[in-house]
């Protein structure tokens, strides 16, 4: 992300690049103009004649668009949460999606998607294996596109946003973590190239990693190789996690997290996950509901439906779907028959 400054910058130079192209022709325009009425080939004659009136146009294009520069900024800043050089997260990260999706146009997986995450909420997706849960999370992040209805990111469509600016927002932890031939803090690092040592080791304290890292046989400068086969799982999703939380994005998506490490080692990575939610628009998909129970909003899917949404409390008195997952007994309305 830019910082304050740089933004502007952006936006300065972006004006002022248009509008030299803009004087360069008009005034190129108008002097050639006057050499072809005249036959006049000395540029700088018409200097008194034609380009004071040239010169007062193109200072007023200027002031107006030094005024849509700024009011874009104003906009820009608004829009996206952005003061004074930080992003607020409480203002940015609002997700809703809505409508039917299939990986070909004869088979829709996908029927009549409705979701709405606000900022900073924490939404989970359950249901049995195929029921769509993963489908929606690759739709947020568009590596597809949905055939029918749309998917806003702030309000704003996300088949308007570049795929990289978009991903750069989405912070992703995984199941399968994988990990590359390198130090433990250059993996970290990966999330956010230009971190210094001190953001690596205040990502790791916050994933919970910073512990086990200390006592490896180099800590930070231990070489890892093999996909990380010298650390067991736990650790591994650790990193991924620390990774995760040094790129700082307002939007996370956790498929899976913990479905692949013992329940010890699962309440070590779920506080640090618990620390990287914090204040984050987050997607998370669990098998194990124990997990999800303090979500804003459980979203429980069927065969590419919704078929219950609410809090873990208010789904469990409805004794439905969510009561069979989470407890193991049949629905009211099946032990009733």
């Amino acid at each position: 992300r830019l910082t304050e400054s740089q933004l502007h910058s952006v936006i300065k130079e972006s004006v002022k690049q248009v509008l030299s192209e803009l004087n360069w022709k008009t005034y190129a325009n108008a002097a050639n103009k006057m050499r072809r009425e005249r036959g006049d080939t000395d540029y700088w004659k018409l200097k008194g004649e034609k380009f004071p009136n040239t010169i007062s146009k193109a200072a007023n294009a200027r002031q107006r668009a030094e005024r849509l520069a700024q009011a874009s900024k104003d906009a820009f800043n608004r829009d996206y949460g952005y003061k004074n050089g930080e992003w607020l997260d409480d203002d940015y990260a609002e997700v809703g999606m809505g409508g039917d999706f299939g990986y070909t146009d004869d088979k829709i997986v996908l029927h009549n998607i409705v979701l709405h995450a606000k900022p900073g909420q924490k939404v989970a997706l359950v249901g049995s294996t195929g029921a769509g849960k993963t489908t929606i999370t690759n739709l947020i992040n568009r590596f597809y596109d949905i055939q029918d209805g749309k998917i806003r990111y702030d309000n704003i469509n996300i088949n308007k946003i570049k795929k990289t600016d978009l991903r750069r927002s989405l912070g992703m932890v995984l199941q399968d973590t994988h990990l590359f031939t390198g130090t433990v803090e250059d993996n970290i690092r990966f999330g956010k190239l230009d971190a210094t040592h001190e953001e690596v080791v205040a990502a790791a304290k916050l994933a919970n990693a910073h512990s086990f890292i200390k006592r490896l046989p180099e800590g930070y400068n231990t070489m890892l190789t093999g996909d990380g086969a010298n650390l067991s799982q736990g650790q591994r999703q650790l990193l991924a996690i620390a990774r995760a939380a040094i790129a700082n994005p307002p939007v996370l998506i956790l498929d899976e997290a913990t479905s692949s490490i013992d329940t010890r080692t699962e309440k070590i990575v779920q506080d640090g996950m618990d620390k990287l939610m914090h204040g984050r628009t987050t997607f998370v998909i669990a098998h194990r509901l124990s997990t999800v129970k303090n979500s804003d909003c459980i979203v429980v899917l069927e065969q590419g439906r919704i078929v219950e949404m609410g809090t873990h409390q208010e789904l469990l008195d409805k004794k439905q779907r969510y009561y069979q997952l989470y407890t193991g007994n049949k629905p009211e309305a099946q032990a009733a028959m």
